[in-house]
């Protein structure tokens, strides 16, 4: 039970034994006289680890956030809301979902994609994944070679008419 009264600045260490030789015992609770968590494997068995207002760090001594994790983090399974990416401190982007797909914000602009999703029958081949920057270039090349196409037969039509009109004249 945590009392209201409690002075939450103290800082909490989680210690197997009182010492690294002593390992039968776990600590939980404000640094007594500088006693340190020894160093490598911690394992706590218990369905529930509570911790009331503080933030966790995992391999950071200064913890900004609820959790705070320096390095690479693996999970089977992650739910989440809204996903933030930010660089330097400062968010960039809002990445959410609603029942018909994924999109992503830009909180600068405050512009809205969305992802194009299709069911896959088969697994994907990472060989022959597409590269987006390579296929919007390629599409755009020839979208601009199709326009000058459809500007010259215009301009043809155009010459067949005029010499149609002259004609009907004479």
């Amino acid at each position: 039970m945590v009392s209201d009264e409690a002075d939450y600045d103290e800082e909490l260490v989680i210690c197997l034994g009182a010492s690294a030789d002593d390992r039968s015992s776990i600590f939980i609770g404000p640094n007594p006289m500088g006693a340190l968590a020894p160093k490598g494997r911690v394992q706590i068995n218990a369905k529930k680890l509570l911790i009331y207002h503080a933030n966790v760090g995992i391999g950071t001594e200064n913890p900004a956030y609820k959790l705070d994790v320096e390095g690479d983090v693996q999970a089977h399974a992650y739910h989440t809301g809204d996903i933030f990416f930010q660089k330097d401190g400062k968010k960039l982007w809002r990445m959410f979902e609603d029942e018909d797909g994924l999109y992503l914000e830009n909180l600068k602009t405050g512009k809205v994609y969305s992802f194009v999703l299709q069911e896959r029958k088969n697994k994907l081949d990472v060989n022959r994944a597409v590269n987006l920057d390579q296929a919007i270039g390629e599409l755009q090349a020839e979208n601009q070679v199709l326009k000058q196409r459809l500007d010259a037969l215009e301009r043809t039509i155009q010459q067949q008419h005029f010499a149609a009109a002259k004609e009907v004249q004479q």
